[in-house]
């Protein structure tokens, strides 16, 4: 299947909800974007989980976005996510939530491993996200390219199965291409972009004209 590669946001690891909503809309308002996951930092998990899901969840839902919650199934479908993503492989867990929610939404890490990402396909998760294990993230504003058999472990994917795969990791303008070529259905972009020295948005939007410029022929994005 022919596909254009969509942008997929992750939410800061320092989330700062009294300047991120503002931010946040404005990249939803200038760029389609097709899914936001949020991450709970430590501190909102411990005291104040439900805050950043009213404040943002509205304002991606209202882009016509798809909102996850990273790993906390009971809040997520207690407050109406769209979906979650699971960070830590369960094949169970995965088939417990689809057998009791059918259109609830679900992604699943899967490192950088085919065997786990079919697994997790045939338990009925909607989409599986690769990630190279080795992903440097302390290096200030350095920038890694993807190594040559994570490369070809997207490409085949995108070629070979039907269920759509994320790409995460250190993804940002002086590599997004490089992951775009493979065909994988999702760039989940994190803190290299909210960093930016440009500017999330400019980030962004250098992103998507990336992605424009270099989609495959006869595109059709699959839903996420």
């Amino acid at each position: 299947m022919q596909t254009s590669t969509q942008l997929y946001l992750i939410t800061p690891v320092n989330l700062d909800l009294t300047t991120f909503p503002k931010l946040l809309e404005k990249i939803l308002h200038a760029l389609p974007i097709a899914a936001v996951q949020l991450c709970l930092t430590t501190e909102m998990q411990r005291n104040s989980p439900l805050s950043a899901i009213e404040t943002l969840l509205p304002i991606v839902q209202n882009h016509g976005c798809a909102f996850l919650l990273r790993d906390h199934v009971e809040l997520a479908l207690k407050t109406g996510c769209d979906g979650l993503h699971l960070s830590h492989f369960d094949v169970e867990k995965i088939k417990t939530i689809r057998k009791k929610h059918d259109t609830f939404q679900i992604g699943v890490s899967c490192q950088n491993s085919r065997h786990l990402a079919m697994e997790a396909g045939e338990a009925g998760a909607d989409y599986v996200s690769f990630r190279e294990p080795s992903t440097p993230f302390s290096e200030g504003n350095k920038v890694h390219p993807p190594s040559s058999a994570f490369i070809e472990l997207l490409s085949w994917w995108s070629d070979v199965m039907e269920i759509p795969a994320v790409a995460e990791g250190d993804i940002s303008t002086e590599n997004a291409l490089d992951f775009v070529k493979t065909g994988v259905d999702f760039l989940a972009v994190q803190d290299k972009i909210w960093t930016h020295p440009e500017g999330a948005l400019k980030a962004l939007e250098t992103i998507d004209n990336i992605i424009k410029n270099n989609t495959k022929n006869s595109p059709t994005d699959r839903p996420l």
